[in-house]
């Protein structure tokens, strides 16, 4: 049974990818995965249907993605257009000077 479930490593392998896109996939549902103490493992089974889902092109999102996750990458889009549209490259030091003029320590 233990060659059923694969280890977050052996699927960033197997799909050559990194680990933390392995964990991104579990974290939005697109891959089905059980926690066993501290460790993920995958389904093998369950493997092959994410695969073949994306080879069919369907959304293979079974659960709604977490809030936090979707506000990490609005605010990361945010920082880009900020970056573009006042030509800097360094997003974080501009808010940091904002908010030292304004005398905010809040992040």
């Amino acid at each position: 049974m233990g060659e059923d479930l694969l280890m977050v490593d052996e699927v960033a392998e197997y799909l050559r990818v990194s680990p933390k896109t392995v964990y991104r996939f579990i974290a939005r549902g697109d891959l089905r995965a059980a926690k066993i103490g501290k460790e993920w493992r995958v389904k093998r089974e369950d493997l092959h249907s994410f695969l073949r889902e994306k080879r069919a092109g369907h959304n293979v999102t079974t659960r709604t993605i977490d809030p936090r996750l979707k506000l990490i990458d609005e605010a990361r889009a945010l920082r880009e257009k900020i970056a573009a549209r006042v030509g800097v490259l360094d997003v974080n030091a501009l808010l940091g000077e904002t908010r030292e003029r304004n005398g905010s320590r809040d992040e």
